[in-house]
């Protein structure tokens, strides 16, 4: 068998070649509309698990599984958004909490109207689809907004665009 290049014929026999140098990794940069997207998703995915574990596993009432997921997601989405999607630990926690169950009331009311009015629109749609829908409308054009404009925004100034966009590393 004959050595494929010569550099590997000058190798002593059973020494690999010298490894590549190994490329810097690059920090993982998400936006912060992309992080607040992703805090949602978790959030969502923990409403439907304790909704449907209370319902099945605990045997609750629907109303009572319900409230039980709509208060743990809503304390996940608002520490996930302060924490990890607008990075507002400097800011007043009581002062956001506050807008933040503002906005997410108004939010509802808002969910409600445009999930009432695409499944009018669009019979044919299943509700479910319609909802998420719904849910992804009100989330770009009001809940993102106010929190990014209201809610968390005197911590996002007083952090600096470095501390808001700083990267995440994959390390």
């Amino acid at each position: 068998m004959a050595p494929e290049s010569a550099e590997a014929a000058t190798r002593p026999l059973g020494f690999a070649a010298p490894a590549e140098p190994r490329l810097a990794r690059k920090p993982v940069r998400l936006p912060r509309v992309g992080r607040a997207l992703l805090v949602g998703a978790v959030a969502s995915l923990l409403d439907l698990a304790l909704l449907s574990a209370g319902i099945r596993w605990v045997e609750l009432g629907t109303t009572i599984a319900r409230l039980i997921a709509l208060v743990a997601s809503g304390l996940l989405a608002f520490y996930g958004s302060r924490s990890f999607a607008f990075r507002a630990q400097s800011g007043d926690i009581s002062r956001q909490a506050k807008l933040f169950v503002l906005t997410e009331a108004l939010g509802l009311a808002l969910n409600l109207t445009v999930f009432r009015l695409l499944v009018s629109h669009a019979s044919w749609v299943p509700p479910e689809l319609t909802s998420q829908l719904a849910n992804f409308l009100v989330f770009l054009v009001f809940t993102y907004p106010m929190r990014a404009l209201l809610v968390f925004r005197l911590s996002a100034l007083a952090a600096g665009p470095s501390e808001q966009d700083r990267p995440l590393t994959t390390d």
